[in-house]
């Protein structure tokens, strides 16, 4: 018998996903082919990323759903490592980290009102 630690999963029984701390969702860093969503989504779910990656290309062909899911998960599922996805960071950008010069003021480079 191998070690794969999805053999540990399996004897888990079927409640394993769902006992213990709480775990969240995020994208793989490592078991990637290209960006993560199908990995992470298997690690979540403690099966084998072949058979979620094996839904997602059936979804694909059959409507086309797999490739707006696989879309969407990418936007709103952050990637492991990270505390915000990819639509956070585009939407609630963060402010520049202390030290970093920031951004001019408005009316900057306008002459100073003259005084009379």
């Amino acid at each position: 018998m191998t070690n794969s630690p999805y053999d540990t999963y399996a004897s888990q029984g079927p409640a394993a996903p769902l006992a213990g701390p709480y775990r969240p969702l995020r994208r793989s860093s490592t078991d990637r082919v290209l960006g993560g969503v199908c990995g992470g989504l298997a690690e979540y779910l403690r099966v084998d990323p072949v058979v979620v990656r094996i839904l997602a290309v059936v979804l694909a062909v059959f409507g086309g759903s797999g490739v707006l899911l696989y879309l969407v998960g990418w936007l709103v599922i952050p990637e492991q490592g990270h505390q915000q996805s990819v639509a956070e960071r585009v939407l609630r950008p963060q402010p520049p980290a202390a030290g970093y010069p920031q951004p001019p003021a408005a009316g900057y480079g306008q002459e100073p009102p003259q005084q009379a």
